[in-house]
C-alpha cells in the first residue's frame, strides 16, 4: 500500500523474505547468483498463503553475458478452490562493445490448472539495442514478440493474444 494506507491491514500479513547473493570476478570471468524465498499469510480464508522461491544467475566473460532465472510461486495467492500453480523462467544473452549494447531474451510464465485443463502460457521474446551517444545521453530500441495463450475452462475462445511491440526512446540524465 502507499500513502497512509501502509498502516492498514491488507490482504497479506506476517510477510517474511530471505535472500542470498553471490558476486565474484576471476579475471574476465564474472559470476553472479541469487536465491530468494518469500512467504506471507493470506488474510482471506479462501486464498492460499504465499510461498514462493526463485533461483537465478549471470555469467559474464569480457563483453558477453548469459543469465537465467526460475521462479516458482506454487499456489500462492490462488483461490483455495482451484489449486492452480504458477511459475516462470527466463534466459537472456547480451553483448557490449564501446557505446553499443545488444541483448536478446526469452521469458515464459506458466499457470498449471489443477482441473487438468491445458496450461496457460505467456511468452515474450525481446531484442534490444542501446547506443550511448555521450555521457548522460543514450538511445535505445526494443522489439518484443508476445504471445498469451489462456487455457482452462474459465476462459472462452478468443482469449489468446499475440502482439509485436516496437519501443524506441532516449535516456537523458544530468
Amino acid at each position: 500500500n502507499n500513502g497512509d494506507d501502509f498502516k492498514e491491514d491488507g490482504s497479506w500479513e506476517n510477510h517474511i523474505g530471505i535472500g542470498a547473493n553471490y558476486d565474484n570476478s576471476f579475471g574476465d570471468l564474472r559470476i553472479r547468483a541469487s536465491a530468494v524465498y518469500s512467504g506471507a499469510s493470506a488474510t482471506a480464508t479462501n486464498v492460499e498463503d504465499t510461498s514462493a522461491w526463485s533461483l537465478g544467475g549471470i555469467v559474464g566473460w569480457g563483453p558477453f553475458s548469459l543469465g537465467a532465472n526460475y521462479t516458482s510461486n506454487g499456489d500462492s495467492g490462488q483461490y483455495t478452490s482451484n489449486g492452480d500453480e504458477t511459475s516462470y523462467w527466463n534466459v537472456a544473452a547480451a553483448f557490449e562493445t564501446g557505446p553499443l549494447y545488444f541483448s536478446a531474451g526469452y521469458f515464459e510464465a506458466t499457470k498449471e490448472h489443477a482441473s487438468g485443463d491445458e496450461d496457460s502460457i505467456f511468452t515474450n521474446i525481446a531484442f534490444t539495442a542501446d547506443y550511448t551517444v555521450a555521457p548522460g545521453l543514450a538511445l535505445y530500441a526494443e522489439i518484443d514478440l508476445i504471445e498469451d495463450d489462456l487455457m482452462g475452462s474459465q476462459y472462452t475462445t478468443g482469449w489468446d493474444n499475440e502482439a509485436t511491440l516496437f519501443i524506441a526512446g532516449a535516456n537523458i540524465s544530468f
